[in-house]
């Protein structure tokens, strides 16, 4: 999956949980940063969206945005060195640790990088090269589909989450664009 899908598909499950289980029916500004990052961070094995942040970020200063990407992609290579794509970085069990340790050490910004996290793996479960669902017991990719990557089951899931996002966001909506009218 792009890494729009990951963010769009990992901020719309945020937002849907922040909803349900926050007593304020709202997520904070570092949840969705967290969940943001966690979306993207598996990618960190690969020359991703993650390995480029001035990109990410749309930095527009040339030399600061140059240097963040110099700076991601220098560290996606050195990783890369190490880890295979869809390898460790895409173990649905670290992104478990991620939410477990945010939920038992009361860190709302870690269970929802590992919030992220998850549904990035979900995600690239659904193409021809899976992900190790098992790991670390069992280091076999599985797949549950065979959605191209950029194709057309994937702009379906990208339509259904950006819809989703904008139900969970449109009082907030509402609200910004009368207190607009009002100036």
């Amino acid at each position: 999956m792009q890494g729009t899908t990951h963010l769009t598909f990992g901020l719309g499950l945020g937002l849907a949980l922040g909803i349900l289980f926050e007593e304020t029916n709202e997520i904070s500004t570092i949840d969705i940063i967290g969940v943001s990052l966690g979306a993207l961070f598996p990618d960190i094995d690969s020359e991703g969206l993650i390995a480029h942040p001035g990109k990410l970020l749309s930095v527009k200063n040339k030399n600061i945005r140059t240097a963040l990407n110099s700076l991601g992609s220098g560290l996606s290579k050195t990783i890369t060195k190490f880890a295979k794509h869809r390898g460790f970085f895409h173990w649905p069990f670290n992104a478990l640790l991620f939410i477990f340790y945010g939920m038992f050490f009361d860190s709302p910004f870690a269970f929802y990088f590992g919030i992220g996290y998850l549904s990035h793996c979900f995600l690239d479960s659904f193409n021809n090269q899976g992900i190790p669902i098992f790991a670390p017991f069992d280091l076999k990719k599985y797949h549950i589909a065979s959605i191209k990557y950029g194709g057309f089951g994937e702009k379906i899931f990208l339509i259904s989450f950006a819809l989703l996002i904008i139900l969970f966001m449109k009082n907030d909506l509402i609200n910004y664009f009368n207190i607009a009218m009002q100036k």
